[in-house]
């Protein structure tokens, strides 16, 4: 079912160089759910977490990963940033891959206003990963954010 897709097609009219913005994300969000309907097809489930790391794989500048670590990671910078966290459990899910990569886009240009650097979705998959292997420690809910 997947090779039947039209997924690696739609993959292919996206060049390497090119990063994923506002202007192109529902190019993304739709290669992202025809992967996952040739998942479903396949073997009857959602597979929203595979589909991103496989996408992610050919096309790092494009494709956001979304695993159930980097949505507890968000959880935990949204918390210490004293935003909301509504919806994050369901984050995961192929409907609101859009809202993911919205979420991503958004702390993209943070980083960029409060660092001066812009970092690339695979810096931004590393450090959303680095937060949940911090907050499996309990190293990251202790950390005291107003330094003096």
């Amino acid at each position: 079912e997947v090779s039947k897709s039209e997924c690696e097609k739609l993959l292919a009219n996206i060049s390497l160089d090119e990063e994923l913005t506002k202007a192109n994300l529902d190019r993304a969000v739709n290669i992202h759910l025809a992967l996952c309907e040739a998942l479903q097809r396949a073997n009857n489930r959602g597979n929203s977490s595979f589909a991103s790391k496989y996408l992610h794989f050919h096309r790092p500048k494009f494709f956001p990963i979304v695993d159930s670590l980097a949505r507890e990671a968000w959880v935990c910078l949204m918390t210490e940033l004293r935003r909301p966290t509504r919806g994050h459990s369901t984050l995961f899910q192929v409907k609101k891959y859009k809202t993911w990569c919205e979420n991503i886009l958004d702390l993209r240009e943070l980083i960029q206003k409060e660092m001066d650097i812009r970092p690339s979705l695979r810096e931004i998959d590393n450090y959303l990963l680095s937060v949940a292997h911090l907050e499996k420690k309990k190293g990251w809910a202790g950390l005291n954010t107003s330094r003096q």
